[in-house]
C-alpha cells in the first residue's frame, strides 16, 4: 500500500475520532502538547496488507523520526491478527471500532510528562495496555 492510499483511509476514519487529523500515513491527536499521539498506518511484506501502530512519542525527546516505543499495534484484521487487509469490505468500519476501543481511550489520556511515563509502564508491546 502506498501513503495516499493510507491517507485515504485515515480521511475516512476522520469522522470517528475527535481532534484527529491526517497527515500521510499518520492519524494524530491534536493539539500536540507535550507527545506525538497517533495512529500510524505501516506496509506489510503482503502489497494489500499492513499494520496499525498506536504510539506515544514525546517531543521532549529530540528525534528525526517516530520510535514505536511507547505503543503497540491495533490487533482485529483478518482472523485477530495484528495485519490489516486493505480489500475486506468492512475495513473502516472495523478499523474505527478498534480504534475507539483502544487508541482513543490510551491516547487521550495523555496530557503530561508523568502521563507519557505512565503509559509506557502499562503497556505491552504485543498486548497494548496491561
Amino acid at each position: 500500500m502506498k501513503k495516499k492510499e493510507f491517507e485515504a483511509i485515515g480521511k475516512r476514519l476522520l469522522p470517528d475520532l475527535p481532534n484527529f487529523a491526517v497527515k500521510g500515513d499518520l492519524l494524530l491527536i491534536r493539539p500536540l502538547g507535550c507527545a506525538l499521539r497517533g495512529v500510524c498506518f505501516n506496509r506489510s511484506i503482503d502489497p494489500r496488507s499492513f499494520y496499525v501502530e498506536i504510539f506515544i512519542q514525546p517531543i521532549f525527546v529530540p528525534s528525526e523520526h517516530i520510535g514505536f516505543n511507547i505503543g503497540w499495534r491495533l490487533r482485529g484484521g483478518s482472523g485477530g491478527s495484528d495485519s490489516w487487509d486493505a480489500d475486506v469490505p468492512n475495513l473502516i468500519m472495523a478499523l474505527s471500532a478498534g480504534l475507539r476501543r483502544e487508541a482513543l481511550p490510551f491516547l487521550s489520556r495523555i496530557q503530561s510528562p508523568r502521563d507519557i511515563a505512565d503509559a509506557a509502564s502499562s503497556v505491552h508491546k504485543i498486548k497494548g495496555p496491561i
